[in-house]
């Protein structure tokens, strides 16, 4: 990144001392969990809070700048500046009708060319934990970056991922998992996508809570 996008990305607070970073890819509070968990990997007491509206994201930590740069690219969130065009924060429930007939067109794009050019073996994944764009695309690079992996494609309409290559089905869910998603072989589809909208109901609101538990304790 260079200087310039550097300066426009990160700064601190002088308010509580946080550093700030400007995050294009935060769409949702399932984004900012997933950013979370990232850095407390490193830094377990580190408090990290995120405004998706303004794709701001305040760190309090003792990672230094690099340090915690590199945790949020690995998770699938690399610190920018801001996109012209902003993703209303909790605006989930409206995403699968805009979402999914791009990703459906993309996973018959991908397919057609996969058998067309005999790659491999076709795998489904359910997906669970995913609650926007960002996520789609954290799992769908996650499953590209593995070994014996031709194409791969990632529904957020039903929350479902297709596969083709000579990859074993354990390394493309530990793929996704080390992305801080989870992952299960399809045997059946409708009751894949019953099961993971529940999972994904439970995440959802989940997070909600925690995300007004810290926001009343911070503003107490």
């Amino acid at each position: 990144m260079s200087d310039a996008s550097t300066e426009a990305a990160s700064s601190v607070s002088p308010a509580n001392g946080a550093t700030t970073r400007t995050i294009p890819g935060m769409n949702c509070q399932g984004c900012v969990k997933r950013m979370r968990e990232a850095i407390q990997s490193g830094d377990p007491e580190a408090d990290v809070t995120g405004i998706p509206s303004e794709k701001r994201l305040e760190v309090v930590s003792t990672l230094t700048d690099a340090e915690l740069d590199q945790r949020l690219t690995a998770a699938g969130y690399p610190p920018g500046e801001a996109a012209l065009e902003e993703a209303a924060p909790d605006d989930v429930d409206n995403q699968p009708e805009t979402a999914a007939p791009a990703d459906a067109e993309a996973e018959k794009t991908a397919g057609a060319h996969s058998q067309s050019q005999g790659q491999g073996k076709k795998q489904r994944l359910a997906i669970s934990g995913m609650t926007c764009a960002s996520c789609v695309n954290s799992v769908q690079k996650a499953l590209e970056r593995t070994e014996g992996v031709d194409t791969a494609s990632v529904n957020f309409g039903t929350h479902s991922a297709q596969v083709f290559g000579s990859a074993e089905t354990q390394a493309l869910i530990a793929a996704v998992e080390s992305a801080g998603y989870g992952a299960e072989p399809i045997v059946d589809m409708r009751e894949a996508e019953r099961t993971r909208a529940e999972q994904d109901a439970k995440t959802y609101q989940n997070g909600c809570a925690a995300a007004r538990s810290r926001w009343h304790w911070r503003f107490r």
